[in-house]
């Protein structure tokens, strides 16, 4: 008896212990977009369940997804390439595991009467965007490879957007073709866009990220999880349209829908990383930023091809 209630308690410290290493919990870049559809999809599906993964989303704080990883808050983020490089420089150890998209679908969008057409337009104009010192690094960087003076461009931190910039006081705005554009189609905008990867420059954004510290088992289940709810969600719109829903409630369902059957031709089907598209995109740091002999941000570990 003394024997049977020994191993009693031994299994139950056991599973206990397994449910608590299988709670996840991923931390959000951004309010609920189009960029998360594929982890909600999964948690609505069972996706997760299915390799005994209970996954929680801690919504948008004042503690960055970046950060949350670095100090084990949570054990995912979302995030994105450039971000990785600068929270890299602060010791925060942080890793891209996985990228959403094939290709970088974010660009400057300007209203159409200012005849923006190409980045030689970006001078003598004013660009709002939110305060980041790479990312302005980086869209300065452009301006040099294209042989024009950055000084020429007014850059304002700000969190206008070109729908909700009712007083004309920025040019340009730093959008995802993908998102942003389709909430200016949704409010009559005409706009001039220029695809980020036109200009000569791609890198992954968004992606997933993980505390280089964090080598648990549970990160290829979460990935093939995480992979199943991506291509679900691009098979099946109109039920992810519904989920969606389900999460936020205040975007307009055409308009989520047309940004999915948008999105869906970029979709990576693996998440796995080109590591030359990281190679030109460090190199291009290394040459035009602050940002140096960055390496090392990101695995394809985790990726079943």
């Amino acid at each position: 008896m003394r024997k049977i209630k020994v191993f009693l308690i031994f299994l139950l410290f056991f599973l206990q212990g397994c449910k608590l290493n299988n709670k996840i919990k991923i931390a959000l870049d951004y309010t609920i977009n189009i960029n998360h559809i594929g982890i909600l999809v999964a948690i609505e599906k069972g996706f997760y369940k299915n390799y005994n993964l209970d996954v929680s989303i801690n919504n948008v704080s004042d503690i960055p997804a970046e950060q949350q990883v670095a100090t084990n808050i949570a054990d995912f983020g979302i995030s994105f390439s450039e971000n990785v490089i600068a929270s890299n420089t602060n010791n925060f150890n942080i890793e891209s595991i996985y990228g959403i998209y094939n290709h970088n679908l974010s660009g400057f969008i300007s209203k159409k009467n200012l005849n923006i057409t190409n980045i030689n337009d970006f001078a003598n104009k004013t660009f709002c965007g939110w305060p980041s010192q790479i990312s302005n690094q980086i869209l300065q960087g452009l301006l040099q490879a294209h042989n024009i003076d950055p000084s020429k461009l007014t850059i304002i931190n700000s969190d206008l957007t070109i729908t909700s910039d009712i007083n004309n006081s920025c040019d340009i705005f730093w959008t995802y073709e993908n998102w942003d554009n389709f909430f200016a189609k949704e409010s009559n905008i005409e706009f001039n866009f220029i695809p980020i990867n036109t200009l000569g420059l791609d890198f992954y954004s968004p992606v997933i990220i993980k505390n280089k510290n964090n080598h648990h088992n549970y990160i290829n289940k979460f990935i093939q999880a995480t992979n199943e709810g991506y291509i679900y969600a691009y098979n099946h719109i109109d039920e992810s349209v519904n989920i969606f829903n389900k999460y936020n409630n205040l975007v307009d369902p055409n308009t989520f829908k047309n940004a999915m059957l948008f999105s869906k031709d970029y979709i990576n089907q693996t998440g796995y990383q080109n590591p030359e598209i990281w190679a030109q995109f460090e190199q291009f740091l290394n040459t035009y930023t602050t940002y140096k002999n960055q390496k090392g941000g990101f695995s394809n570990e985790y990726i079943s091809n």
